[in-house]
């Protein structure tokens, strides 16, 4: 009997222990990876190289240092990443948060860079696998990261760096989508749409989707987003074929998965999405199919959508490819991917001034 108290007591001592570790309810001030705008300021990195802003007040790039005699190449400066960083950005609160990847021990960090104080600090350190999607919200940050058995899972992260995994009990990959009205909304690579609190405590299955699960799926204003293809066709490329990249835009409310609405037809080759109630913006690519079959991309593009009226808009047609978008205000789109420039093809952002209709060229 005594023995059965002492393992009772183990037992309990292990699980308050493993759940020291308390999530704070999801705070909807947040912003996505693909959200590096804050208090006018774009924010981007140049090869991992360092961190730069482009001061939409002014329209100049300016680097994330305040040293007026610093080369901006050496580790003391503020904006030096020593070619370590990724695209995968978000800035919040006067606060820039970037994926770093160390080379030598292959590894993975989340860094906080402090641009009005001007301090370094991080919230994830040696994760032992790629990092990629996150959300940041005030006290943590939910992000999507591979175990050691390589299936993708969602993570928390606080503000002391401690970290856990939230979807070990899903088989398949997952994936988040939003955080909306205080319930994080995710999906599995078997299409399963979940909502979940902050701490996945508890978990409400919404839907099991059968279409766009290539693409993924995304939550906005009460819809389910996603991207499908019904006139699949394939095209050769040399000796290979490609598909037909033609997709439609669908929408469909998680009671109601079968019936779903067709947003936007034609987009080409879609590669990100930001979503909200009010409007819908896609990067794409354009391509064009002679008539012997051969397929060439014709240009980079990025379509502006009314979700209520499917009214769909091109603007930023000047790229070559178009990848990342990042909101950057009511006034301002960015797509990150190449450009042309006096004849030469570059990579880096295409900035939009949604008012104004021009278009400034950053160099990644």
């Amino acid at each position: 009997m005594k023995r059965r108290a002492i393992l009772i007591i183990i037992a309990c001592i292990s699980f308050l222990s493993s759940c020291s570790m308390r999530i704070p309810e999801a705070d909807m001030v947040c912003r996505s990876s693909n959200g590096a705008y804050d208090n006018g300021n774009l924010y981007y990195n140049t090869g991992g190289l360092n961190m730069h802003y482009f001061d939409t007040s002014v329209l100049l790039t300016k680097f994330v240092c305040d040293d007026p005699v610093c080369d901006h190449y050496n580790v003391n400066c503020f904006s030096y990443l020593g070619g370590l960083g990724s695209t995968f950005l978000a800035a919040h609160s006067g606060k820039v948060y970037s994926v770093i990847t160390d080379t030598a021990s292959n590894t993975y960090s989340i860094l906080i860079m402090d641009v009005i104080n001007h301090k370094k600090s991080y919230l994830v350190t040696e994760f032992p696998n790629p990092i990629g999607r996150f959300i940041v919200c005030v006290q943590g940050v939910y992000f999507c990261g591979l175990d050691e058995n390589g299936k993708q899972n969602i993570y928390y992260a606080n503000n002391k760096g401690k970290y856990k995994s939230l979807t070990d009990f899903i088989e398949t990959n997952c994936v988040i989508m939003s955080i909306e009205q205080g319930e994080i909304w995710f999906y599995d690579f078997d299409g399963n749409i979940y909502t979940a609190n902050s701490s996945f405590e508890t978990i409400t299955k919404r839907c099991t989707m059968t279409s766009g699960l290539t693409y993924g799926y995304y939550y906005a204003g009460g819809y389910i987003y996603y991207f499908d293809n019904p006139e699949y066709k394939e095209y050769s490329i040399g000796e290979r074929n490609v598909g037909n990249t033609a997709y439609t835009l669908y929408r469909c409310s998680a009671s109601d998965p079968n019936n779903p609405e067709a947003v936007c037809k034609s987009v080409h080759l879609a590669s990100d999405i930001i979503i909200s109630d009010k409007e819908i913006w896609v990067a794409a690519s354009n391509f064009t199919v002679d008539d012997d079959g051969t397929y060439s991309v014709s240009g980079g593009v990025i379509f502006h959508i009314d979700p209520k009226t499917g009214k769909k808009e091109e603007i930023c047609i000047q790229g070559t490819d178009m990848g990342a978008l990042v909101y950057a205000g009511d006034d301002f789109i960015c797509g990150f991917g190449k450009y042309v420039e006096d004849g030469h093809v570059e990579m880096g952002y295409i900035v939009y001034d949604r008012i104004h209709g021009d278009q400034y060229h950053i160099k990644g």
